[in-house]
């Protein structure tokens, strides 16, 4: 008998789709390298971009994404909605190259909608000399806790720099959904609501 249909761990936290860490609880959502284009990942905009031309900053292979300057939605990079509504928490792993960030209140963000994109708030953010330094790769894993994550779940990474000249590039983005109730510290998202993506007529994407 299967005491939850939604949780593919329970009763059976060895079974494939629970996956080998975490004590098999957590299941892949979405894993993208951007070689073979955008993914689940959207084009924020003229401040955001995915091309050959940044190959010297990709964790794996040949392609990133660079995003720039602090232009609101065009200096970001956002998911389609997804179902997350089976989920306890989200573990959202990433790894990131800052360059010419010049300023101590340049950072970048990571956000979450619970509506579908209609609006963000801002999880966690990531500063200049407080959790980087310019010229150095970094890996991180974000535990999203506090959330009631809904079928239409949106993710966003925004940069907040000062200008055009001032980068983050991002590669190796994981998302995955974990069940139950998890020994990780949770926390609700800071309260820093802001609009949603512009529309498509609106965001023109990055041309070289």
């Amino acid at each position: 008998d299967d005491p939850d249909d939604n949780d593919p761990c329970n009763p059976d936290d060895t079974a494939g789709s629970c996956g080998s860490g975490g004590g098999g609880d957590c299941v892949t959502i979405d894993s993208e390298d951007f070689e073979g284009g955008w993914g689940i990942w959207n084009d924020g905009g003229s401040d955001c971009r995915r091309s050959i031309s940044d190959q010297a900053y990709a964790n794996s292979g040949s392609y990133c994404v660079r995003l720039r300057d602090d232009s609101g939605q065009f200096s970001s990079m956002y998911t389609e909605a997804l179902d997350l509504s089976p989920y306890t928490t989200v573990d959202f792993s990433f790894t990131y190259f800052p360059n010419s960030m010049d300023q101590v209140t340049e950072d970048f963000w990571l956000q979450v909608s619970t509506d579908d994109g209609v609006t963000y708030s801002t999880y966690e953010e990531w500063n200049l000399g407080d959790e980087f330094a310019n010229g150095q790769r970094y890996f991180e894993t974000v535990n999203v806790s506090g959330i009631n994550f809904t079928s239409s779940t949106r993710f966003r990474i925004m940069c907040d720099a000062s200008s055009n000249g001032d980068y983050v590039y991002i590669d190796d983005v994981e998302i995955k959904g974990c069940f139950g109730n998890q020994s990780r510290t949770t926390r609700p998202a800071r309260e820093n609501i802001l609009p949603a993506p512009a529309s498509a007529a609106q965001t023109a994407p990055y041309v070289e």
